[in-house]
């Protein structure tokens, strides 16, 4: 990381993130628990609803930034070598960028 601004703006990221999924995991954690007798059917009705298909995309969003922010700490903590780690930091990235991204294609695919 470079600098003391960018240093303070991914620690204040990486505790909203943190606050934000209180919530929406406890959010998740009671549907999951409410959604278990449920059929395949029942689940994506009850997805369908926004508040639901809403919540599970913001949910995802959240924690993949979440960890992508701190398998950055992680990166940047043991690798020393400048060409490795901003290797290493783009494929991160890129990696929980496009899982984040294939998440949220798959809610928005059920729900619409």
């Amino acid at each position: 990381m470079s600098g003391d601004k960018s240093a303070s703006r991914h620690w204040t990221q990486e505790r909203l993130t943190s606050l934000a999924n209180i919530p929406l995991m406890l959010w998740l954690v009671w549907s999951v628990v409410r959604l278990l007798p449920l059929s395949y059917g029942e689940f994506v009705e009850w997805l369908r609803e926004p508040l639901h298909a809403g919540l599970m995309i913001a949910s995802l969003i959240s924690v993949f930034y979440h960890t992508t922010l701190g398998a950055q700490v992680i990166a940047e903590d043991y690798i020393h070598d400048h060409a490795k780690l901003k290797t290493t930091l783009a494929v991160l990235r890129l990696y929980f960028g496009v899982a984040g991204l294939i998440g949220v294609i798959s809610v928005l695919k059920v729900a619409l």
